[in-house]
């Protein structure tokens, strides 16, 4: 990410963590970047925040992720706790919040736990905290490739063909960086701690009532085909959520990555609706 002249830092205590905080520009509704995985949140949307050049931004590592380590149990419903913690230690009433993946399953919750806190959410291919079965996959999936990646002689390897097998095509180069970024240091490690409890938050998720919001909501979701579990679930949440539902052609789950413009673009357009 290209530091921009008017960013400028602040640290908020979160669950006896001083978080790191990083704010970019000075006007509009703020927005707060949900990286997926439990990657720090730095470089992750390749020039999301050059492209609202002016707009308040903010960028920090959630507990368990990046810089922010814990020794707590960490969850997509804790983390939304965490979220309003983090508005309230930056003085900021609602945001607009643009979560991928795990991020995007994040800013669901947020939606649900502190609707007065969102000014809009944008979820791009998020993880579909109301479908359990794809959520128990996803937890006890993680944890197998985080055991196989610690055997002895081959854990590196099959680290390395994850990282090969899981990127998109011609990305630009500034998406390319962020890719590279994403999978460094304890990714997997990290990403399999931060979604042990995903399957206690998917049936959390879907013992509440949930109500259509009231504010600009998009979802994204990856080009699959119809009849795809992950595309019926991401049909199902929009409606849930009473929010507008876009597939995005030619695109995967790392379609952050693959769109980075469409994303900015999404962006501006919810950020003038709020």
């Amino acid at each position: 990410m290209t530091t921009s002249p008017d960013v400028r830092r602040e640290v908020v205590r979160i669950r006896d963590v001083d978080v790191d905080v990083s704010i970019y520009g000075t006007s509009g509704v703020p927005v707060v970047l949900m990286p997926g995985g439990a990657v720090a949140c730095s470089g992750y949307f390749p020039d999301l925040v050059e492209g609202l050049a002016g707009q308040t931004v903010i960028v920090h590592d959630r507990l368990g992720t990046g810089t922010s380590r814990t020794a707590e149990p960490i969850s997509v419903r804790s983390w939304s706790d965490d979220t309003a913690t983090l508005l309230d230690g930056l003085g900021i009433e609602r945001a607009l919040l643009v979560g991928h993946s795990l991020g995007g399953a994040l800013a669901a919750q947020v939606l649900l736990d502190h609707p007065e806190r969102v000014a809009g959410v944008l979820l791009l291919d998020p993880t579909p905290l109301n479908d359990r079965p794809l959520c128990t996959r996803a937890s006890k999936g993680a944890a197998a490739l985080a055991r196989l990646c610690r055997l002895p002689l081959v854990g590196g390897g099959f680290e390395a063909l994850l990282k090969r097998s899981g990127r998109p095509r011609r990305l630009r180069p500034s998406a390319r960086q962020s890719f590279d970024r994403t999978f460094s240091g304890s990714w997997l490690e990290d990403t399999a701690a931060s979604v042990r409890l995903l399957i206690e938050d998917a049936d959390a998720f879907c013992a509440r009532e949930v109500s259509p919001t009231r504010v600009p909501a998009l979802l994204v979701s990856a080009d699959r085909k119809p009849t795809n579990k992950a595309r019926i679930a991401h049909t199902e949440l929009a409606a849930m959520l009473g929010a507008r539902l876009e597939i995005w052609p030619k695109t995967q789950h790392s379609l952050h990555l693959q769109k980075p413009d469409l994303v900015v673009t999404r962006t501006r357009e919810l950020l003038e609706s709020c």
